[in-house]
């Protein structure tokens, strides 16, 4: 299994068990870009409230983007302490403390 695909399948389990799986549950996939490199994809949801996807381009460039925030990440414990704080803890001013790219 690639670093890639072990960040994505720790992402998508912290996801389901902190609840971000209504609706559809957490789905991983693999994209092609344009330019025919392969990213490694998580989308997740809450119903009505909150809907994300997260792009892993590497292992230290992770990008979270939801109808409600984004960032970008150097690492896969970064992205996942800001959708905790963001989207589960409602602790906006943790998560403004989590380093960005």
């Amino acid at each position: 299994m690639s670093e890639r695909e072990n960040i994505q399948n720790d992402i998508a389990s912290f996801l389901d068990s902190v609840g971000l799986n209504e609706v559809y549950g957490v789905l991983t996939g693999l994209d092609t870009l344009p330019n025919g490199r392969k990213v490694r994809t998580i989308t997740f949801c809450q119903a009505r409230t909150l809907d994300g996807c997260v792009t892993i381009y590497g292992p230290s460039f992770i990008k979270v983007d939801t109808n409600r925030d984004s960032g970008v990440f150097t690492s896969a414990d970064d992205a996942k302490a800001w959708i905790k704080a963001k989207f589960v803890d409602f602790d906006h001013d943790a998560a403004d403390e989590i380093p960005q790219k």
